[in-house]
């Protein structure tokens, strides 16, 4: 399995990713429903009435009744610069029949007087154009500005995991190789002391040397043989700690990462200035705080909606018309009267509303407390690009004078070896002692640790400096999901 193979099956894989990910499908389908644009919207409505009501006058003395049926239909549509339009088709039908007395010829003559069907229809155009609070489309598009924001902190809430799931795993990586490396040079330290110990049995069959000189030796053994055990604990531990960055079972093969460990960076071409400036920009975590900062201000807006003036303009155009009937019931004056009339006609009107807030105290608290958090919001971010930037510097510089220690361990590694064989033979000649010879390995394996521990800190460091710019994921080729 390769490098970039194993990192992906990594983020794949890993558990925490899947919260962060529902929440992008959340925020995507926020934006798919709030763009200020929305489309056509139809509406419709229809309501019948009857009433029947008490009337006296000087022709009527009874109920009268009154039937209504009212129904309408309409389209409507938003735009993002503040524009509405709305067509409305309204219709009206309705009748009446009214209780009539009339006097003739000295008798009362009761009748029921029919009015309607009236049939009475609108059609109309209206259009609103939001003046103030809209003309700088701000106000409007709020709902999809917050959605996309929302959108895009989802998407990098996903980013940010992904990132940190990554440098958490290669960290537990790297500390496993630390160990397995320190495991190694104990084993080393363990085979010196059996070599010193043979010599030590020739010595002895020569009678050249004292046995305490081999008792010496048998507690060296054992104390390298018990920091070899101590190695063994400690790779153990950072295995499971390897396992727990990878969310990985305990009784699950480990094959996530490669076997073979990752080459030691090279020193990083990039001045300290332009170090610090890329990551400024790219900082995940500071994209985030910028984020919040945005989508503060657009709540310092909404929330100043509410203290503000509002103009709107409004222009109506109608077409009407009213077919009616009017008469009487059959019998009344031998034959039934009936009046037929078809009236059309149109109307144009403009207007304007104008509101203003007065004394609204919770709407003023409200818009000044968002001012407040708006500052402080923005503070944040400058407290967080400081200390992103001292953080860079610690790590930038830290990882230019680790390159410079690992030349000069090397070097010392060298000299270890070269002391330790001069030792060693010496030690055979009879010419120094085993504690000399002890200290000779002791030297060299201090060294040898130095080193490990320098090369992985020089790993680390780097690791680090692309962790905190955003680009681990793409130094290791793995962007995409």
């Amino acid at each position: 399995m390769s490098e970039v193979e194993a990192l992906r099956l990594v983020l794949g894989e890993h558990p925490r990713l899947a919260g962060p990910q529902k929440g992008v499908d959340a925020a995507q389908r926020s934006v798919d429903g709030s763009d200020a644009t929305q489309p056509w919207l139809f509406s419709a409505s229809a309501e019948y009435t009857h009433q029947d009501r008490p009337i006296r006058d000087a022709f009527s003395r009874g109920m009268q009744i009154q039937d209504s049926f009212v129904w309408s239909v309409a389209f409507a549509k938003t735009w993002e610069f503040g524009l509405e339009l709305v067509l409305a088709l309204d219709n009206t039908v309705s009748r009446s029949e009214t209780p009539l007395v009339l006097a003739l010829n000295g008798a009362e003559v009761k009748q029921r007087r029919l009015t309607g069907p009236f049939n009475f229809s609108v059609l109309s155009a209206s259009l609103t154009q939001h003046l103030l609070k809209g003309a700088s489309q701000v106000v409007n598009s709020l709902p999809q500005q917050r959605a996309e924001l929302e959108l895009s902190a989802a998407q990098l809430e996903v980013a940010r995991q992904r990132n940190q799931v990554l440098y958490e795993a290669l960290t537990a990586y790297w500390e496993l190789q630390r160990a397995e490396a320190a495991l190694e040079l104990r084993r080393k330290s363990v085979g010196y002391v059996r070599q010193q110990q043979e010599i030590v049995d020739e010595l002895i069959d020569a009678g050249t040397t004292a046995r305490i000189e081999a008792d010496f030796v048998e507690q060296q053994l054992v104390t390298a043989q018990d920091a070899v055990a101590l190695a063994e604990l400690s790779r153990d531990l950072r295995e499971l700690e390897l396992r727990q960055a990878l969310a990985l079972p305990a009784d699950e093969q480990m094959k996530i990462l490669p076997t073979t460990p990752m080459s030691v960076p090279a020193k990083r071409q990039e001045t300290l200035k332009d170090m610090t400036t890329e990551v400024i920009e790219t900082s995940q975590d500071l994209q985030a705080a910028r984020q919040r900062l945005a989508m503060q201000e657009l709540e310092v807006i909404r929330s100043a909606e509410e203290t503000e003036p509002t103009l709107d303009l409004t222009a109506r155009i109608a077409q009407q018309g009213l077919d009616d009937q009017l008469g009487l019931s059959d019998g009344f004056m031998l034959d039934a009267y009936r009046q037929i009339a078809l009236i059309e006609f149109g109307a144009v009107s403009f207007g304007a509303i104008f509101s203003m807030p007065l004394d609204n105290d919770y709407a003023e608290a409200a818009a000044e407390s968002a001012e407040i958090e708006y500052t402080k919001v923005e503070a944040e971010v400058k407290l967080l690009e400081n200390q992103t930037a001292l953080r860079v510097a610690s790590s930038y510089r830290t990882l230019d004078s680790t390159h410079s220690r690992l030349a000069l361990l090397d070097k010392s590694v060298d000299l270890a070896k070269r002391n330790l064989e001069t030792g060693q033979e010496r030690y055979a000649a009879g010419h120094i002692a085993s504690l000399e010879l002890m200290r000779l390995q002791e030297e060299l394996e201090g060294a040898e640790v130095q080193r490990l521990n320098t090369q992985i800190d020089l790993v680390l460091r780097d690791l680090e400096l692309d962790s905190l710019s955003g680009r681990l994921l793409e130094r290791f080729g793995v962007v995409e999901p």
